[in-house]
């Protein structure tokens, strides 16, 4: 799939231990310490693609399913965290599981705002990986062979910022690199080697 422009209203509720929203589903914050933090959560995972969005997906559809997951945030030092999340598929669509790790780092303020960098990597079981980059059998046609590339382990580089608006609104931007591995470079639907994300919006609160 070449660039592609999406638009994603989100909304999102936050009381107590409790948060509930659009993108992040509903997420119950079990420990809240000074340095470590731990949540359970069940959150949307939208389908990857759509068979009309390349010649090469044509046939194949990926419904959006829901996962449910434990995350934790150790402070390791000031400015400096390491992130883990764990979990599955419930809603029995292929049943893999995955797991992410990340160090977010704060590296320097820009224009008076704080920049971080994530480092991690996202490793998915060979369900998780076979739906979303391989070719199931039902979806074989010519030039498009079979595919189960196995369980796969993804790096990834990501850098976001966040400033004040005005008062009450505020900007945020992420930008994420994924290098993907050979075993998903050699996919039949997959042509390139990286995976980049540009995330641009503007909240508010009330």
């Amino acid at each position: 799939v070449d660039n592609v422009l999406r638009v994603y209203p989100s909304i999102e509720y936050r009381k107590g231990p409790w948060e509930l929203g659009l993108a992040n589903g509903i997420k119950y914050k079990v420990l809240d310490g000074d340095k470590i933090e731990l949540d359970m959560q069940l959150s949307p995972s939208f389908g990857p693609y759509d068979s009309g969005d390349s010649s090469s997906l044509s046939g194949m559809s990926r419904d959006a399913t829901a996962d449910f997951s434990f995350g934790s945030k150790y402070q390791i030092a000031s400015g400096t965290n390491l992130n883990l999340r764990a979990g599955m598929e419930v809603t029995r669509e292929y049943d893999g599981t995955f797991v992410n790790v990340s160090v977010n780092q704060f590296i320097f303020p820009f224009l008076g705002n704080p920049v971080f960098a994530d480092v991690g990597f996202k490793h998915y079981d060979a369900k998780k990986s076979k739906y979303l980059y391989g070719v199931y059998d039902s979806e074989v046609i010519v030039g498009r062979a079979a595919y189960s590339p196995g369980a796969t382990t993804t790096p990834y580089l990501g850098i976001n910022s966040f400033f004040p608006i005005t008062e009450r609104i505020s900007g945020f931007v992420r930008l994420n690199m994924d290098f993907l591995p050979r075993k998903v470079k050699d996919s039949p639907i997959v042509s390139k080697s990286t995976s980049a994300l540009a995330l641009l919006g503007v909240s508010t609160t009330f």
